[in-house]
This record gives structure tokens, sequence and C-alpha cells, in this order.
């Protein structure tokens, strides 16, 4: 029975569709929580460095989440969550910049299939972020190669994500690369 009383038959083991993206309440019904539809992480700070440490965290509780979601669900391991879109926010006046990255279940995640991934390739664990920070073009030209550098050194990176924004003064700006770090996400 739905919440109005009609019959309903709901398949706890039923395929994803576009209808849970449609109706977040079916996917409700369908995998209760720790299951969620999507989950939005917005991450905040003014400097590179502390940046990339808020977005490593982001992406470790969201991989805790996963651990629960497999736990509750077993059966289902096109449920958990994984990384489909991320973007930065430029600076105003207080000078600090916004990351905004959204999740959503596996099989629900357009990235894997416009990029040919695999199920469970953008999964939080799998992923590396490193960001860039500078004041002009050069200074920013180099603060970009600096990244790229950080992000292959060690680990060889398959970019993925890649954002620039600009301070609302065009003071400062802030980039960010992020993608498949090889034998996984982290630092």
């Amino acid at each position: 029975m739905d919440r109005a009383g009609r019959g309903r038959v709901l398949f706890l083991s039923m395929a994803f569709t576009s209808e849970f993206i449609e109706d977040p309440t079916l996917f409700a019904i369908s995998f209760p929580a720790p299951a969620a539809a999507f989950v939005v992480k917005l991450i905040q700070s003014a400097d590179a460095a502390d940046m990339e440490a808020r977005v490593q965290a982001a992406l470790d509780e969201v991989d805790l989440q996963n651990v629960a979601i497999a736990a509750a669900f077993p059966q289902n391991p096109e449920i958990l969550l994984t990384l489909n879109d991320v973007d930065v926010a430029g600076a105003g006046d207080g000078h600090t910049f916004v990351v905004l990255m959204s999740f959503v279940p596996d099989n629900l995640n357009g990235v894997n299939t416009v990029l040919g991934f695999s199920a469970g390739t953008l999964a939080p664990d799998n992923l590396s972020f490193k960001f860039a920070l500078a004041g002009d073009a050069s200074e920013l030209q180099a603060q970009i190669e600096n990244a790229m550098v950080r992000a292959a050194n060690g680990e060889d990176m398959q970019a993925v994500f890649q954002g620039l924004r600009g301070a609302s003064a065009g003071t400062r700006f802030m980039y960010f690369v992020g993608g498949l770090a090889e034998g996984g996400g982290g630092d």
C-alpha cells in the first residue's frame, strides 16, 4: 500500500529506472536509509591545500555511507553512490570558494555511460582531487601545472573533472583537477 492506502506492488530488488530520479519517494520506498537517491556535498575554503583536505574528507564521508549501504543492501551494488558532477563557485568579497559535489547511485551515473566506465569506477574511494589558487594569469598557469604534477606524482591519474573560477573582483582564481587515481583515490 502507498501512503494514501492505495495498493501498489514494489519489488525491493527492482532494477533502477529513470523513475527514481523523477520520483525520489519511489527510491526511498524501495531502498530506505542508509541508501540515498542522491547526495550533495558543499565544501568551502579560501585555500587550495585546505580545500584538498576538505574535499578528501567529503569523499571519505560518502565512502563510509557506501559501506553502510552495502551492508544494508548486499544484493544491490548498483545503488552505491558514485560522483557524477563537481564544480567550483567563485569567491565573493569573503574570498572563499565553494566546491559542489553530487553523488548518485552507480547505475544512474551518466558519466559512467558517456565515458564507458565499468560499474563502481567513480566510487569516492577511487578518486583524487588537487587544487590550485593564484592571483594572476602567470601565477595561475604555474599553480595549475603544479596541481597537475601533484596529481600525477606517485599515482597515474586519469583526469575526469576539471574546473576554474575567479573571485568577484578578479583577485583570485581557484582551479581543480579530479579523477581516477591508480590503485584508488585519496592522498
